[in-house]
């Protein structure tokens, strides 16, 4: 088992050209060499938002707020900002999807797509 404390681990920011995006992130999991289960620390500023809306398939996560000012959601908004741990498990069959830019995220294939109707024998052989 290995041990880390946040104030060891780097961390990184999202770039400012993906607003309202945005945060600074560490993965604790990671640095402390886990697996299957993921501990990220994210500290937002005022109208930042860490990631877009999403629903998983088979992750389970769970958010444990540790400082926040008059925070609303997952968005710092008319706040002083929002510290929260996010804890996730890692399910590599997880698929994610993404309403508002109909993106699919599969988390065993590292690939992320945007879906199109099509029918069912599009693109088989004639």
């Amino acid at each position: 088992m290995t041990l880390v404390h946040w104030d060891d681990v780097e961390g990184f920011d999202i770039p400012d050209d993906v607003q309202p995006l945005g945060g600074r992130w560490q993965r604790l999991a990671d640095a402390a060499g886990s697996v299957r289960v993921g501990v990220q620390r994210v500290r937002l500023a005022p109208e930042q938002m860490i990631t877009p809306p999403h629903v998983h398939s088979a992750e389970q996560e769970i958010f444990h707020v540790t400082w926040a000012r008059r925070c609303c959601g997952r968005t710092a908004r008319r706040a002083e900002g929002l510290t929260y741990l996010a804890y996730g498990t890692k399910e590599p069959s997880d698929v994610c999807y993404y309403p508002r830019s109909n993106k699919i995220y599969w988390r065993g294939l590292g690939l992320i797509a945007r879906l199109e109707p099509l029918n069912y024998v599009d693109g088989e052989p004639g």
